[in-house]
Parts: structure tokens; C-alpha cells; sequence
């Protein structure tokens, strides 16, 4: 894009090779195009179509997960080089969420528009987990991370359920989310007891172990939270991704942040563009290094923990973005699934 200045200072690059918020805001005020980010994408496959989830293996960062559309799950055992087809039981449903097992890998479940399915052999084989959901379509998933056994789904209208035996049986306690369109859940790191949920009707917070829940943020309360993202290691410090309805322009997405466990929200999103937020993650090396997918933009990446956004969309073919995901010691640390299908980052922090 042309500018009508023939001069624009550069902006200066910090050691770690990122933009100062002067350079990005001096860019904003002649319409240069935004900086971008140092980074590159490889496209992994499996196959060029949509990938709704994209997870790894906590303990083998060379294992990844794909949920491909139309195609159940696909698995990679070399970092994405080569892919194998599973989940033949659930091939038909559209698999919308996946989450692993933190000590077990073998272990996983899938979140689909027929039901909730569990593997315990690296998604060989898998067992529709049926017993008090009433929902045919899960939307999300989240595992306690200090008490496996402990699950939540969340659905297409019927609110959250909650199980306390890794699935066999499910319960919605009578102060649970009973109704809404769930598209996040996400278990505080440092305390357990508490689940945030992402919905069409904002965010809500659950401090009993998903027994009861409370709206946080009246603010978010007409807009729909996509996504929910920790600090790893700063207990209390939280993003959520919201998307808000613009008669006549779409959605414009909002990256908001929180320094005292959700308490009060600040929003954080300059130089992000207007579209729908779908997915954020943090950089478990630097949590001052967060990534935000969006909706046919592509990805932007934060250097300043979300003070500000540069585009980082080098070598991404596709940038309908549906998931983002780390790995904190892989050589590849950055994941995204598209609808083209998954994409590495090289050079993430």
C-alpha cells in the first residue's frame, strides 16, 4: 500500500528482533502497512482442508493430533512429516475439540457433532462416552491438569458437563451452565477449582470445580468468547478473546487481559485488525509473547503481552484460522490449524 509520506523512520528492533510499540504506532499514523513479525510457516498437512483442533503430545513433542473435517483425527509421529487416518469410529462426526491426558498421553478424548469419544491407545480405537451428556454436539473439552479424572465438555446449546471418573459418567450440577453455546473451557493452571468457560454470552468463572458459575465481565456479556489463554508463569494473569457483532461490519475481536485472576479486564489489542478472534496461545518459554489466530486474517503475534500486535503470517498459506497450540520443548513451539490444514512456525520464541 502506498503512503502519502516518501519517509518513515524505521522502527527500531529489539534484541529479541521485535518491533517497539514507537515503530508500530508511528506506522499506524502515516497508513503504513503494519511490521511483521520474524517468524515463518511450514505447511505440515495432513491434508489441505479444514482443522478445526491441533494438540500434542505432552511428553513426545514429535506426536501431533489433527482434527480434520470430514475426516475424524489424523496422526503425525514425526513432527508432522507424515500422517496417518484414525478414528475410523468416528470418521462420519466433525471432531471439534481434543484434549490428552497430562501423565498418560495414550489417553485422549474428542469432542464431536456425535457425541464424546475416548481413545487409551493413542487413537487406535475409540469408545463413545455416552452416560448423562444430553447433547449430541461437544463443542469443547478441558482436563484438570492435577486431577485427571476430572473432566468438562461443553455443548452446542445444553451448557457444561462435568465428570469425576475420566468420563464413564456425567452430571450438570443444578447451579451449572445449562444452556448457551460453549466454544472454550479452560482450567486455571494454579488452582483447579477454577474453569473458565467461553460462550456466546460472554465468559463465566466457576471457583467449585464446575458446580456453580457466575458471569465475570459485563462488558464481554453481549459479545461471544472464542478463546482462553494462562500466563505459565504468572498465576492470575489471564487473556480471553472476545468476538462482538457490528451490525454492518462483522465481528471485531478483542483481545482483553486480566492481572488478578478475572476480577477486572482490561482490553489489549493494538494493532490487531477487526475480524473474529478464534484461538490465542502464550509462548510457555515467554509469557510476554502471545499469539492470536483470526478468522481469514491470519496469525498476529504480541511482544509486549498484548500491548500491542504485529502480523505474523510469512510462509501461511492459509489464514483461516481455527486453533493455535504449543509445545514447551519442541523445536517447534507454534502450531496452527486452518483451513488448509496445520502450519508450523519457525522462530517462534
Amino acid at each position: 500500500m502506498k503512503t502519502s509520506t516518501p519517509f518513515i523512520r524505521k522502527p527500531h528492533r529489539t534484541p529479541g528482533g521485535f518491533f517497539s510499540l514507537a515503530g508500530l504506532l508511528a506506522a499506524l499514523a502515516v497508513g503504513a502497512p503494519l511490521p511483521a513479525a520474524e517468524v515463518s510457516w511450514t505447511s505440515l498437512g495432513p491434508q489441505k482442508t479444514v482443522v478445526e483442533a491441533v494438540v500434542t503430545n505432552p511428553k513426545n513433542p514429535s506426536v501431533l493430533y489433527a482434527a480434520v473435517k470430514g475426516g475424524g483425527i489424523s496422526r503425525s509421529a514425526d513432527g508432522g512429516k507424515t500422517w496417518s487416518s484414525l478414528a475410523p469410529g468416528i470418521r462420519l462426526g466433525e471432531v471439534h475439540a481434543l484434549v490428552i491426558h497430562p501423565a498418560t498421553p495414550s489417553t485422549m478424548y474428542a469432542g464431536t457433532s456425535t457425541g464424546l469419544f475416548k481413545s487409551t491407545d493413542e487413537g487406535k480405537t475409540w469408545n463413545r462416552l455416552e452416560k448423562g451428556i444430553t447433547s449430541p454436539t461437544i463443542t469443547a473439552l478441558a482436563i484438570d491438569p492435577q486431577a485427571p479424572e476430572t473432566l468438562y465438555v461443553g455443548t452446542w446449546g445444553d451448557g457444561v458437563f462435568l465428570s469425576k471418573d475420566a468420563g464413564a459418567s456425567w452430571s450438570q450440577p443444578a447451579q451449572s451452565l445449562t444452556r448457551g453455546f460453549l466454544y472454550a473451557l479452560a482450567v486455571d493452571p494454579y488452582n483447579s477449582r477454577r474453569v473458565f468457560a467461553g460462550t456466546d454470552g460472554g465468559a463465566f468463572l466457576s471457583e467449585d470445580g464446575g458446580q456453580s458459575w457466575r458471569p465475570m465481565a459485563s462488558e464481554l456479556a453481549d459479545s461471544t468468547v472464542q478463546a482462553v489463554a494462562f500466563d505459565p508463569k504468572q498465576a492470575g494473569t489471564i487473556w480471553l478473546a472476545a468476538n462482538k457483532w457490528v451490525p454492518g461490519s462483522g465481528y471485531k475481536g478483542t483481545v482483553y487481559k486480566s492481572t488478578d485472576g478475572g476480577k477486572s479486564w482490561s482490553a489489549t489489542s493494538a494493532g490487531l485488525p477487526d475480524g473474529r478472534i478464534r484461538a490465542l496461545a502464550v509462548s510457555p518459554q515467554n509469557p510476554s509473547v502471545l499469539y492470536a489466530g483470526l478468522e481469514s486474517k491470519g496469525v498476529f503475534q504480541s511482544a509486549d503481552a498484548g500491548a500491542s500486535w504485529i502480523a505474523a503470517n510469512t510462509g501461511l498459506t492459509s489464514t483461516d484460522i481455527y486453533a493455535l497450540t504449543t509445545h514447551p520443548e519442541g523445536a517447534t513451539r507454534l502450531y496452527a490449524g486452518t483451513a488448509g490444514g496445520v502450519f508450523a512456525m519457525t522462530g517462534a520464541p
